[in-house]
């Protein structure tokens, strides 16, 4: 059951609240496949409680970011130069993330 708007928070809102962290935090830490389940289930209004559905948003616009020096391994790797070497111009700093 979900407490109405305005009303004090009932003993199901709490564990929903503690579970939905726990979950959010599992998915986070997993990453891959984790993430993108939380991220489905953050569209689940219809079915899940708020409190999970309120936690999990915040894996759809906001994806782990690789770091620099991760990204300058993979192209280095994959294009056999330095990102600054192989392309005109390269942002360090990413202007989004994805999962």
């Amino acid at each position: 059951a979900v407490a109405a708007q305005g009303s004090a928070t009932t003993p199901w809102n709490a564990a929903h609240e503690r579970n939905a962290a726990r979950l959010l935090h599992l998915a986070r830490a997993n990453g891959g496949v984790y993430v993108k389940i939380a991220q489905h289930c953050a569209q689940l209004d219809y079915l899940l409680p708020p409190e999970y559905t309120t936690a999990f948003a915040s894996c759809l616009d906001d994806a782990a970011r690789s770091s620099w020096d991760d990204v300058r391994a993979v192209v280095k790797e994959e294009l056999g130069a330095e990102p600054d070497e192989a392309f005109d111009a390269f942002e360090r700093e990413p202007i989004a993330s994805a999962s």
